[in-house]
Order: structure tokens, then C-alpha cells, then sequence
């Protein structure tokens, strides 16, 4: 959550208001020793209203109740531009993804503004491979095994004969993520901006409350992905491993386009994830003349991803 950077309101609310008594004692002491005399003597008026303009912000509108920018709404307008259900990544995710990965106060409001239906809790849903291995389970040694596994095949070519658990996952899991493949081939991603909970003393949410609870959901599709990609390695299947790898750019591509910083280094996290899982490709012994000119061509078609400098 972005209002963990700023955990302790108060604290930093009595900074500002200690910042703005010095300047003002400041400014104060500056003006008793300037002279009354001459163009300095003008009386300064007061400006009692807030004006909001080009000058001020680069965003005018739209505005809340008490007339200031609703920087919440404004993002929400920008990202959700030319949205439909059809061409958005984000409704496939949330049609593979349990819906309690968005927390309940948000929820409603989150897939209403997706424009679908809150799926059904009861429904069979994607679960990464610890998650999966370990099914609740309170054993300490083997949730530690899971881990130590989980870091070996999400990163180097294995084989089902060498981690059987890893390939019961891919069996059980492999047709979620063959939607995520192919739904990462949509043209839009457009995760809702819904900030925490708001209170009396804080009535209108803020950009600093926002909660992002794709970014971190599509760190662990990667690594399902990646998973995946290394066991088509070990099984000799490039062209299948190559496609897996393909969709964790485009999803580093998506989620790198988001507001904020986070996004856009949850994206570079995602694509390096797939040049490290490529460079096992490039070491296959099976690697064909043709299989290399055509991931090539693939790579030199890759779009950047969205610049730093787009980010808040």
C-alpha cells in the first residue's frame, strides 16, 4: 500500500505544520527588518482562494465537493480511457486470480468498475506453486523444501523426473496460465485506482492511499510463467518455453505503464525475469538456425518499456 510511506499521519502532518510556522517566523523577521519607506512599503494582500490553473498543476479538473482536483478520479479518467471488458489484461487476471486478492473494502467497487461481476469465491482459482505445494500445511521443513525448489525452478531448466511437484503444478494449473498467455495479448491494462478507506477526518481519498493489488499478483503470474518456460527447456520444447517468456514481456509492458513508481519497477522486475529465462533458451544445445532467427526477430519488435519519467 502507497499510504505505508507515510505510515505515521500525525508525525507527519505536525512536520508540515512546524515547516510552515519556521517559514512564516521567517518571513516575518525578513520583513521588521526591512524598511518602511519606498515601493517596499506596499501593503501585500492576502489571496484567500485557491485558484486552480495551468499554472499551479497541469490537471484542472475534474474537482470534489470542496472544489479542489480529485486527482483519484483524474487518474481513474486517464487509465481507463477506451476500456471495455474485451480489450482489458486486467479482466482476464481477475478471471484466474481468487477475488480475495482484492481486499473486501475496495472489492465491489474495484470489479464495478472493471465492468464484471465479482466472481464467486467457491470457484477453483489460480494458486502459485508454494502455495499450491504446501496446502496449508503447518510443517516448517517442508514449506523451507517448497522454497528451495520454488528458487530453482522458477529460474534454471528442470525436468519432471527431477521435480515431480513442479510438474503436478503445471498440470493442474497450466490451462490459467494459458489464459494469461493469451490475455496478455490484449491491448489495454486497466487496474482501477481506489484509494484506502476514508474517514471523517479525511473524506476524500488521496493518491498516496491508493492501494495496487495487480502489481504485486502479476510479480507471481511471472513467476508461474517462468516456472513453466524452464520446465518446456528441460522438456526440449523452445518454441513453447520462447512464447511463455514473450508473455511475461507483455505483462512487464502492462504493468509498467501504470502511475507510479512501483509499477513501473514491478515492470523492469517482470522483464528482466524473462531476458534471464531467455539467456536459458540462447544455452540450449537444441537451439535450430530458425528458432534463433525468429526469436530475434521477436525481440528487435518488442516495444520499450514506458519511460521512469511518465511515473509519479
Amino acid at each position: 500500500m502507497i499510504c505505508g510511506l507515510l505510515s505515521n499521519r500525525r508525525l507527519s502532518q505536525a512536520i508540515a505544520m512546524s515547516m510552515m510556522a519556521v517559514l512564516f517566523l521567517g518571513l516575518k523577521t525578513s520583513k521588521a527588518d526591512e524598511p518602511k519607506t519606498g515601493a517596499r512599503a506596499k501593503k501585500v494582500s492576502k489571496q484567500t482562494v485557491i485558484r486552480i490553473s495551468k499554472e499551479t498543476t497541469r490537471i484542472t479538473e475534474p474537482l470534489d465537493n470542496e472544489g479542489y482536483v480529485d486527482y483519484v478520479q483524474a487518474l481513474n479518467d486517464r487509465y481507463s480511457k477506451d476500456v471495455t471488458p474485451q480489450n482489458n489484461y486486467e479482466v482476464v487476471v481477475r478471471s484466474v486470480m481468487p477475488p480475495t486478492e482484492i481486499s473486501e473494502p475496495i472489492r465491489q467497487e474495484y470489479f464495478s468498475r472493471l465492468g464484471i461481476p465479482v466472481p464467486d469465491e467457491q470457484a477453483r482459482f489460480y494458486q502459485d506453486f508454494i502455495t499450491f505445494t504446501v496446502d496449508g500445511k503447518k510443517d516448517q521443513m517442508l514449506t523451507d523444501g517448497v522454497i528451495k525448489e520454488h528458487d530453482v525452478i522458477v529460474s534454471q531448466p528442470w525436468t519432471a523426473a527431477d521435480h515431480p511437484r513442479a510438474a503436478k503444478w503445471v498440470r493442474k494449473f497450466g490451462d490459467d496460465l494459458d489464459k494469461l498467455v493469451e490475455g496478455s495479448k490484449r491491448a489495454k491494462f486497466y487496474t482501477p485506482y481506489i484509494a484506502g478507506e476514508v474517514s471523517e477526518a479525511e473524506p476524500y481519498p488521496r493518491v498516496i492511499s491508493l492501494l495496487l493489488p495487480s502489481a504485486q499478483q502479476q510479480r507471481d503470474i511471472a513467476r508461474g510463467l517462468s516456472i513453466r518456460a524452464m520446465g518446456r527447456i528441460g522438456a526440449g520444447d523452445l518454441d513453447g518455453a520462447w512464447n511463455d517468456l514473450q508473455a511475461m514481456h507483455r505483462v512487464a509492458r502492462h504493468v509498467g505503464q501504470g502511475f507510479s513508481l512501483i509499477e513501473n519497477l514491478v515492470g523492469i522486475a517482470i522483464n528482466a525475469m524473462a531476458f534471464q529465462g531467455e539467456i536459458q533458451i540462447l544455452k540450449s544445445p537444441k537451439l535450430t538456425v530458425p528458432q534463433i532467427k525468429r526469436f530475434l526477430a521477436n525481440s528487435q519488435a518488442q516495444k520499450p518499456l514506458p519511460p521512469m519519467a511518465d511515473n509519479i
